[in-house]
């Protein structure tokens, strides 16, 4: 879970500086998703993108685990 927080913190970061690289963003087409998509669907989408990414750190474990056994 830990590897799936720091992945999380690194993404959602990102997603602040999102709108330098994004064309969409750039011409006003798409909204900018703001840090840690907080734009896009306030508290529910910071909750959904940490335990999304929370699952995804179990499961590179299990699976990295799997393969060193």
């Amino acid at each position: 879970m830990i590897f799936g927080a720091g992945h999380w913190l690194v993404a959602g970061m990102m997603m602040g500086v999102m709108p330098m690289m994004h064309a969409g963003i750039k011409s006003g087409t798409v909204d900018a998703p703001g840090v840690f998509t907080i734009n896009n669907g306030g508290i529910m989408a910071f909750m959904g993108g940490m335990l999304g990414h929370m699952i995804y750190g179990i499961v590179v474990t299990l699976t990295y685990g799997a393969f060193l056994t």
